[in-house]
């Protein structure tokens, strides 16, 4: 009976390492763990992946007052001018409000409530060049589109918590990542 319980200890605990080895280290909405990752792959070498993104920030909460301001994605703030890869506001050419998208940025909108990885992020907003503007109405609140600068390859994740009609303010959810070179 000892020899059983002894031994069943033994292979738990084994598979546990072995699990923890090999299984995906997830945190918030399921993304993989960057730091785990990177400690099983040099950097710099196969194809683009999850794991050729570091972190810059995450859900950062940031609010727009009206379209005279930006979200400044690499320093994760508002800005009252254009930086290097902003995102703002203005009327959409249809007056109800659209996000202003910068050259060379590409977007994608995301279907549904997923949650996606930088490495997921990256793939579909290659193959969706972008738009001058992303209209309230197709990223409503609740919803989350992607953002690559295609200069650098840094990706945002932008999640939509508030629009405005009216002056074109916004709030939204970003979390930002640096694509390693």
């Amino acid at each position: 009976m000892t020899t059983a319980v002894v031994s069943a200890a033994v292979t738990a605990a084994v598979g546990g390492v072995i699990y923890g080895v090999l299984a995906p280290q997830t945190g918030h909405g399921g993304a993989t763990s960057t730091a785990a990752a990177s400690a099983t792959r040099p950097s710099g070498t196969g194809p683009t992946t999850p794991d050729d993104y570091t972190p810059v920030y995450r859900h950062r909460t940031l609010s727009l007052k009206n379209y005279n301001y930006d979200f400044d994605l690499r320093a994760g703030a508002v800005s009252g001018s254009e930086t290097a890869w902003s995102v703002g506001t203005d009327a959409g050419g249809d007056g109800d409000g659209a996000f202003e998208i910068q050259p060379l940025t590409d977007i994608y909108v995301i279907p549904g409530k997923a949650v996606p990885t930088a490495g997921q992020c990256a793939a579909k907003a290659t193959h969706h060049p972008r738009d001058d503007r992303l209209h309230f109405a197709q990223a409503p609140p609740g919803s989350t589109f992607c953002l690559r600068d295609t200069t650098s390859g840094d990706i945002a994740v932008f999640t939509v918590i508030d629009v405005d009609h009216g002056n074109h303010a916004t709030t939204g959810d970003i979390t930002c990542y640096r694509r390693r070179r």
